[in-house]
């Protein structure tokens, strides 16, 4: 489980980085986030998932063959790095 403090400074991180637009704080569990969740037992911290789909054609799973990565969202995460290191969380 996320801790309070670390998932509050993460979404004001993304929506300071990216705008609220996007944003879905509610997002379903995965098994990387069940795996990082034995690392939240001991140290608080929150678990995010930068999405790289696309919007203008079908984007397919990371693991297909079909997969492709979108180039685009590079700047997006450099930026939430960034701003999470300027606020001295990490």
């Amino acid at each position: 489980i996320n801790s309070e403090h670390e998932s509050d400074v993460a979404l004001w991180v993304t929506e300071d980085a990216m705008g609220s637009g996007d944003i879905y704080p509610e997002c379903p569990s995965s098994i990387a986030s069940k795996d990082f969740s034995s690392m939240l037992n001991e140290r608080p911290g929150c678990f995010i998932r930068l999405e790289t789909g696309f919007k203008d054609r079908e984007t397919f799973p990371f693991h297909s063959k079909r997969f492709k990565f979108n180039n685009d969202v590079l700047l997006i995460g450099v930026s939430y790095w960034a701003w999470l290191v300027g606020t001295g969380l990490i």
